[in-house]
């Protein structure tokens, strides 16, 4: 799925993302573009990240990151070790 597409799905819904968390890895993003995206479809989300990392760190802190939407593309997923935390 493209980030257009994604994102577009995410604004026809018309809900509340304000306690949403959202990691676009592989996307070919920068966390600047992507809260820009967002920002532009009137999208209030939480927190954004375009590291898998950061994402599976969220897992340890639910208080700040109730609902996390983490999506990856690309082969390199496969190889990091903290992708099993995010299934």
């Amino acid at each position: 799925m493209e980030e257009e597409h994604f994102i577009a799905a995410l604004a026809a819904l018309s809900v509340d993302l304000s306690n949403v968390s959202l990691a676009m890895v592989g996307y070919r993003l920068s966390e600047k573009d992507l809260r820009q995206r967002l920002n532009a479809e009137g999208l209030a989300v939480n927190h954004v990240t375009t590291d898998l990392y950061v994402a599976a760190n969220w897992r340890n802190d639910p208080s700040n990151h109730a609902i996390i939407i983490a999506l990856a593309k690309g082969s390199y997923i496969a190889d990091c070790p903290r992708v099993k935390l995010l299934k």
